[in-house]
């Protein structure tokens, strides 16, 4: 089984190996869930939802949990992370 965040539904998840080719491009390889003594997302895994693209940023504990680089992680002009 490998885990997954859904930045369109901000869910943390894990599916089986043979269905991740099903999977659209806005679902995120993770290595781990995010943790819940995170001072900025509390375990959520995202810090807010960008109201212009209904998609949700993930959070610093969160881009260390991808699995991709998520700068060569293109999702038609989709902020994926905060650049502070």
């Amino acid at each position: 089984m490998k885990k997954f965040f859904s930045i369109y539904s901000g869910i943390c998840y894990e599916i089986l190996d043979e269905e991740v080719d099903l999977l659209d491009q806005g679902q995120i390889p993770i290595k781990e869930y995010p943790k819940d003594n995170c001072k900025h997302c509390y375990g959520k895994g995202y810090i807010n939802k960008d109201s212009k693209t209904n998609v949700y940023v993930l959070c610093k504990c969160m881009v260390k949990n991808v699995e991709i680089d998520l700068s060569k992680y293109y999702i038609e002009n989709i902020r994926l992370h905060s650049t502070k």
